[in-house]
This record gives C-alpha cells, sequence and structure tokens, in this order.
C-alpha cells in the first residue's frame, strides 16, 4: 500500500461520527442516574417528578455501558485501519500519548486546583491518575481521585500498549482467511 493509498484509507468520517452516538449514550446513562457515584452521592437526574425519573432511568441505565463498550470497539477497528504497516512501536506509542495526555493533563492540573486539592488529596492517591494508571486500583481514593471521569483514558492507554502486540498476528491472517477479502 502506497502513502497516498494509506492516507485515504485511514479516513473513515461516517464511522468516526458514531462517536458521537456513543457519547450521547453516555450523556443519557449519567443524566439518567438517581445517586452520583462521586461523593456526596448527590441526586443528578434532571426530573423532580418521581415517575418520570424512574422512567428515565429505567429506560437509560444500561445505555452507557453500551455507548463505551461500542466507543471502544469503534477506536479499535479504526485504530487497526489506520495503522501504519512498518510503523516503530515507539512511533506509534508516541503519537496516541500524544493525543491524550496534554488534554488529560490540563483537565487533572484544574481538577487538582478547583477540587481534589480542596480535600488534600495525598500523593498516593493522585499519582496514579495523572499516570493514567488509576483504574488498577481497587480503592475508592485511588481510582476515583482527582478526574473520575479519566478512567476511560485508563482503559485507552491499556488498548495503546496492547496495540502494537495485536496488530501484527491479526494482519498475518490474511483476507481470505477473515472473511473480508474477494473470494
Amino acid at each position: 500500500m502506497t502513502p497516498s493509498e494509506a492516507a485515504k484509507r485511514a479516513k473513515l468520517p461516517s464511522l468516526t461520527g458514531l462517536r458521537f452516538f456513543a457519547a450521547l449514550l453516555v450523556f443519557f446513562f449519567h443524566s439518567s442516574l438517581t445517586d452520583s457515584p462521586i461523593p456526596p452521592n448527590a441526586p443528578i437526574n434532571p426530573f423532580a417528578d418521581a415517575s418520570i425519573a424512574d422512567g428515565f432511568s429505567t429506560a437509560f441505565s444500561k445505555a452507557g455501558y453500551l455507548g463505551v463498550s461500542f466507543f471502544f470497539v469503534l477506536s479499535g477497528f479504526v485504530l487497526a485501519w489506520a495503522s501504519r504497516p512498518g510503523e516503530r512501536v515507539t512511533a506509534f506509542l508516541r503519537r496516541r500519548l500524544l493525543k491524550i495526555f496534554p488534554n488529560h493533563v490540563v483537565v487533572f492540573t484544574a481538577a487538582m486546583i478547583l477540587f481534589a486539592g480542596a480535600a488534600v488529596t495525598s500523593v498516593a492517591d493522585w499519582l496514579p491518575n495523572l499516570l493514567l494508571l488509576h483504574t488498577w486500583f481497587p480503592q475508592a481514593s485511588v481510582n476515583l481521585s482527582v478526574n473520575p471521569p479519566s478512567w476511560s483514558l485508563g482503559s485507552e492507554l491499556l488498548f495503546y500498549v496492547l496495540f502494537p502486540l495485536l496488530i501484527v498476528p491479526i494482519r498475518k491472517i490474511g483476507e481470505r482467511r477473515c472473511g473480508c477479502g474477494a473470494a
């Protein structure tokens, strides 16, 4: 595949646009919660009428799981589709890390200044969050520290580290064996 063919193949706007619907499912899930999972655990459902709130919660109680799962599968497909054969692992990881870490550090810093710092978060609790390793800790003081939604970035980081190990054997499958090529 020539570089221009790879560049053409890498553009998948219709699939990339599906991320909006995955994010919308996650939004509806979070707005359906009757109690926030993050202390102080206050209700966050936007409906004052209990019957409407219960119906909304029932309708969207699993939407977040579906949205996140879909987003991760879609991201994996797009990564595999756009991957560059022969690219060095270090170059791939550098590109991926530069995509997530700068924004993460900005949000982490803002959260430390605005929220976590007020509770005097210990280094043992916030350092794993900064390094996106907090999802590996079963303690709520660590995995919910500073910026709880960044758990998805911790998962994404794991996928990025595993991707170079998985794409090589996947490429060896070949089009005929996977059913994606002409017979």
